[in-house]
């Protein structure tokens, strides 16, 4: 079972991943990774059943869609702390201040992983969020 809510999203980053695959003239796309925030509202067992039904049509299907699952964490206004919000609570554990969201409130395009069209060796990895713009790495 998938939910359409996943299905979009995933096909934005593929259609995304492959918007990068052109920009570097990549024969194929090896992998995509994916940050899943555990506030962000995105199942990520959807997400992977989804990937798995992608059928091939207006662009191409990485070979694999890596999935990490960041916990929700936020930093205290008083003291600085930085806590796994594992029950969802914004007050810090230590001083009972409000805590800020630093990671896990998001859903993010991490890398795409591309092979090389001209001779089909090395890898090039581009890396950033969806919308920004990305930096390969050799």
């Amino acid at each position: 079972m998938t939910r359409m809510h996943e299905q979009s999203l995933l096909r934005s980053v593929l259609e995304h991943s492959d918007a990068i695959r052109r920009k570097h003239h990549a024969s194929r796309i090896k992998e995509v990774r994916v940050e899943v925030g555990a506030l962000a509202g995105v199942d990520p067992t959807l997400l992977a059943s989804a990937f798995h039904r992608v059928e091939s049509g207006d662009f191409p299907i990485p070979e694999s869609l890596v999935i990490d699952e960041v916990p929700l964490t936020g930093v205290c206004s008083a003291c600085d702390d930085e806590h796994t919000m594992e029950d969802f609570r914004p007050d810090c554990p230590a001083c009972g201040a409000w805590l800020r969201f630093v990671r896990g409130d998001a859903f993010r395009l991490i890398s795409v992983t591309l092979v090389d069209a001209r001779n089909e060796g090395p890898t090039l990895s581009s890396e950033g969020p969806v919308g920004r713009e990305e930096s390969t790495r050799g």
